[in-house]
């Protein structure tokens, strides 16, 4: 029998299998390490941002923050809001006390200058009229007879005959009763005149506002019976701020409107300034006087109006919060080619209430100016404006 194998003489398993297995790895890491070569070697170098600036932001605008320089005609206005005053009132009352006659016109009636209104009875005055007529009538008659005992007083003084007491007699008897004739004289008159007064007539032409007896009614001297107001001219009452007063004098012209009807405009003139402002106020009233005979507005209508203070042709002109002021000098930020350039500017006189300022320096006209001061927007700063 042969004899056993000894498993500590086996032999070891061959070296072949391990050696390939190690090579397959060295040759993966080696084409792993080429194809990275290969990838770096492709890759295109970054960018040299030290050799390239970056573009400055664009900073956007809107609208209403960039105005255009216009080229216009400036004018300097005051509104101002008032009410239709008469220009003409009259206001009647009775000159005599009595019994109220006829009354002719309603009111709001028109009337013309000499038309009759009203009339008392007359029957009192008449009495009143002969009875100063029959007085007067008995003391010329005794003035005559005064007159003539005086002549003869005289003749017989210068003669001798009459001592001085009767002549002074005389005298002073035809003296009195001068005086007499002349306060009957007055009564007649006065008599007369009370006659007169019992018809009242219209003074004035215009429409009666007012009436306030009846036929029948008993009236004293002084009662207010009428008021008649000429509508044909009329006055606008009116406030303006004290700032403005001192550009108004009278004669200047105004433009009056009614709320509803805003473009049928009628003309004024400015009448009266009041010469001190109202108290507790400061505003300055104004009285402005008008035809109306084309409005015909009503007393008491509510009116707007427009006054022209002065008035430029063809000025540059800009807002206020345009302008700035850098080291005392005043200048605007134009808008060039898309960029903030500031341009040095001179200002003038103010417009519309302070709203424009005329504005003179290297700006063309249409040329695009920023209009607020706007924080952090510079000079060389790029802009767009949106919407353009």
């Amino acid at each position: 029998m042969p004899p056993a194998a000894d498993p500590c003489s086996a032999p070891s398993p061959t070296p072949r299998r391990g050696n390939l297995l190690r090579g397959a790895t060295a040759f993966g890491l080696l084409l792993a390490c080429a194809c990275a070569v290969l990838a770096a070697s492709s890759r295109p170098d970054p960018p040299d941002t030290a050799r390239t600036p970056l573009a400055p932001p664009v900073k956007l605008l809107s609208p209403d923050e960039v105005v255009e320089l216009a080229i216009g005609d400036l004018t300097e206005t005051l509104r101002f809001a008032g009410e239709v005053k008469p220009l003409r009132r009259v206001a009647l009352a009775a000159e005599v006390a009595g019994l109220v006659g006829d009354v002719h016109p309603m009111t709001g009636q028109q009337v013309t200058a000499g038309d009759a209104l009203m009339s008392i009875a007359a029957d009192d005055y008449r009495l009143a009229l002969a009875l100063a007529e029959a007085e007067l009538a008995s003391l010329v008659a005794q003035q005559v007879t005064a007159d003539a005992a005086l002549r003869r007083s005289q003749s017989l003084a210068k003669r001798g005959a009459s001592s001085d007491a009767a002549l002074e007699q005389a005298q002073g008897a035809a003296s009195v009763l001068e005086a007499n004739v002349v306060a009957a004289t007055t009564r007649l008159r006065q008599a007369m005149r009370n006659l007169e007064r019992t018809r009242l007539y219209a003074p004035i032409p215009g429409i009666l506002a007012s009436r306030t007896v009846e036929p029948g009614q008993l009236v004293q001297a002084g009662d207010l019976v009428f008021e008649i107001v000429d509508l044909s001219s009329v006055l606008v009452e009116a406030l303006v701020p004290a700032a403005q007063a001192a550009d108004l004098h009278p004669g200047q012209t105004a433009d009056l409107w009614t709320p509803q009807t805003p473009d049928r405009r009628i003309a004024a003139t400015v009448a009266r300034i009041a010469p001190q402002t109202m108290a507790g106020t400061r505003s300055v009233q104004i009285w402005l006087e008008l035809d109306n005979r084309i409005a015909e507005w009503r007393i008491g209508t509510f009116l707007k109006g427009e006054i022209v203070l002065r008035r430029a042709l063809r000025r540059p002109a800009l807002p206020p919060a345009a302008i700035r002021q850098d080291a005392g000098q005043s200048q605007v930020l134009a808008i060039r080619d898309g960029t903030v350039v500031p341009v040095a500017v001179q200002t003038g006189t103010p417009w519309q209430g302070g709203k424009l300022v005329e504005v003179n320096g290297a700006l063309r006209p249409g040329e695009r100016v920023v209009a607020l001061p706007l924080s952090g927007l510079t000079a060389g700063d790029a802009v767009e404006v949106a919407g353009q």
